[in-house]
C-alpha cells in the first residue's frame, strides 16, 4: 500500500510539473484575448486622439506554467488616432510581440504632427506619414561622455521638427529635499546643446527658461533660433509669475469596464461631462 501511495505520488508531482499538458486530451485550457487602450495624447485640433493599445492573449488555465511561458510570447500592439467627432480609427504602426519581453509601446510627447514613442527604444512618428524613426539617445549620450544615469525622466518633445529636451539627474540635496539635474537640448540633426544645471525649468511658448545654478542667473533658451542669453532677475519672476497651463477643452482618459473604450470628457459651462467612445479597443482590426 505504501510502495501504491509513493507511485501515486510521484505521478501526481509530475502532472504538477508538466502542467495541463501532462493531461493530454485536456490541453492548455480556453485561449482568450484581452484589448486594451494604453497611454495616449489629445492632439492641438482638439479631437484627435494619438493612442496605443494591446491585444494580450492568455489560457483560461491559471496554474498551468507551461502555459504561462507559450502566452508570453502571444500579443500585439497597434498605434493610431481616433477622431472623436467622426469615430474613425487609423492605425499607423503594428508591432508583433516575437519574444518573452512583452515590451509596452507608449505615446511619450507630443508636438504638432510628430510624437516621440517608446518601445523597446525611442521613436520620433510622423503622425501623416506613419514613418517611425528610431532615436539613440542613449548611445548619443555616451558618447557626449555624459556620467549621469539615463534616463530619470522622459524626453520631452518641444516641436515638430523633432527637437527633444532631456533632464538627467546630477545630485539631490537631501537637506533641502530638492534635485540638481542637467539638461540638454537634442536638435532634429542629432546635434546637442547642453543648457546647464537647474533645480527647475519653465517653458512658455518656443522658450525654455531656468535659474542657472553654475552661473548663478536666469538663462533663457530659443528652441526656434537654438541660442542661449542671460535674462534679467526681472523677467525671469515675470516668466514664473505667468507659467499657466491653459486648461484643454476636452478630456480622454482609458475606461477599462464594462469595455476597454475611451472616457471623453468635455467641458460645459464649469462642469466636465463624459461619455464613453462609440468604439473600443477590441475595435481595431487585430
Amino acid at each position: 500500500m505504501k510502495m501504491l501511495d509513493g507511485f501515486l505520488t510521484l505521478i501526481m508531482g509530475a502532472l504538477l510539473v508538466q502542467g495541463c499538458n501532462a493531461f493530454g486530451a485536456f490541453g492548455c485550457g480556453e485561449l482568450q484575448s484581452k484589448a486594451t487602450f494604453g497611454s495616449h495624447e489629445l492632439m492641438a485640433d482638439q479631437r484627435t486622439v494619438l493612442f496605443a493599445a494591446e491585444q494580450e492573449y492568455f489560457y483560461s488555465c491559471e496554474y498551468c506554467a507551461e502555459c504561462t511561458q507559450r502566452v508570453i510570447s502571444k500579443g500585439s500592439w497597434a498605434i493610431g488616432t481616433y477622431d472623436i467627432v467622426s469615430n474613425q480609427v487609423n492605425i499607423l504602426q503594428r508591432f508583433q510581440n516575437r519574444d518573452r519581453t512583452r515590451q509596452a509601446w507608449r505615446i511619450v510627447s507630443l508636438a504638432g504632427s510628430r510624437a516621440l514613442v517608446q518601445g523597446n527604444s525611442y521613436y520620433l512618428l510622423n503622425i501623416p506619414t506613419r514613418q517611425l524613426t528610431p532615436l539613440p539617445i542613449e548611445a548619443e549620450l555616451a558618447q557626449l561622455s555624459i556620467a549621469e544615469q539615463y534616463p530619470p525622466s522622459d524626453p520631452q518633445l518641444l516641436d515638430a521638427a523633432g527637437t527633444l529636451l532631456i533632464t538627467l539627474d546630477v545630485e539631490e540635496k537631501q537637506t533641502l529635499n530638492t534635485y540638481e539635474v542637467q539638461s540638454w537640448v537634442r536638435h532634429g540633426n542629432g546635434d546637442y546643446t547642453r543648457l546647464g544645471r537647474h533645480s527647475g525649468i519653465s517653458q512658455q511658448q518656443d522658450s525654455i527658461y531656468w535659474w542657472d545654478l553654475e552661473t548663478r542667473q536666469p538663462i533663457a533658451y530659443s528652441v526656434t533660433t537654438q541660442t542661449l542669453q542671460p535674462i534679467s532677475e526681472q523677467q525671469y519672476q515675470n516668466v514664473l509669475a505667468n507659467a499657466t497651463t491653459p486648461e484643454p477643452a476636452v478630456h480622454i482618459q482609458p475606461q477599462l469596464h464594462p469595455s476597454a473604450h475611451f472616457h471623453i470628457g468635455r467641458r460645459q459651462g464649469n462642469e466636465w461631462r463624459y461619455e464613453l467612445s462609440s468604439i473600443t479597443a477590441a475595435d481595431l482590426g487585430w
